[in-house]
């Protein structure tokens, strides 16, 4: 709010840009048809706030996006109420199946997993990280597996607790962001649903360490852990290659 009162009633209007599905956006938006709503209230003369938009594009390219806003109050230099910005869109390389890795820190208590070779091989050379190998496959690009589209595989990190975190669920991921989680973007990309030459990857949540996560795609590991172990299940984590 550039202007010499305080605004309320501020909102903000995105159209997404051609070529775009929405992914996520800020609390206080809504998506309807194509266009982003968000309810931002009173801004003080001076203040300011930023609104986070995720689309993803379909193809490569050049994309625009224009959003506006406006207030209860009339305003008497309306000019500067609408922006807009265009960017270069790159595509992908092809989809290639690359190995994920798992390791175990008795350290901080977690498993750590990566599909970078050169990070599980600094960490196992530490001292603080156990090398537990290949825990299956995954997409390091967008593609299809088996007639399956894959999905983004979202890592977080937790400067706190010195844990990672993933997640399909782009809710998740951007909420945690907000919260002080640092995001830190796709982890590769995996299946959805199940197909030939795919297997589960269970997610568990501690019962009572609050916040630690545990992946395995070891079925008798996944029912011995929630069966007394102190472990719960949570579903729908999605399929690895094997």
């Amino acid at each position: 709010n550039s202007g010499p009162a305080s605004a309320t009633g501020v909102g903000l209007t995105d159209t997404l840009p051609a070529g775009t599905s929405f992914v996520w956006a800020s609390p206080g938006c809504t998506n309807g048809s194509g266009t982003v709503t968000c309810s931002i209230g009173a801004l003080a003369s001076g203040a300011n706030t930023q609104i986070k938009l995720v689309v993803r594009p379909a193809a490569a390219g050049s994309m625009t996006n224009s959003a506006s806003v406006s207030g209860t109050q009339t305003d008497s230099n309306s000019v500067n109420n609408t922006s807009s910005s265009t960017v270069t869109v790159t595509g992908s390389a092809a989809a290639v199946a690359v190995v994920r890795y798992r390791l175990y820190s008795p350290v901080t208590l977690e498993h750590h997993y990566t599909t970078d070779l050169n990070e599980y091989t600094v960490l196992g050379g530490n001292g603080n990280w156990n090398q537990e190998g290949p825990v299956g496959h995954v997409l390091n690009n967008p593609g299809v597996f088996n007639g399956v589209t894959a999905v983004p595989y979202y890592r977080l990190y937790n400067p706190v607790t010195r844990w990672h975190h993933w997640s399909t669920d782009v809710n998740e991921y951007y909420t945690l962001v907000s919260i002080g989680w640092s995001g830190e973007g796709v982890d590769g990309y995996i299946l959805p649903t199940s197909t030939t030459g795919a297997i589960e990857l269970y997610r568990l949540v501690h019962s009572t360490i609050a916040g630690l996560h545990h992946w395995t795609i070891d079925a008798y590991e996944y029912s011995v852990l929630t069966s007394g172990g102190g472990w719960i299940g949570e579903p729908g984590a999605g399929f690895v290659i094997q």
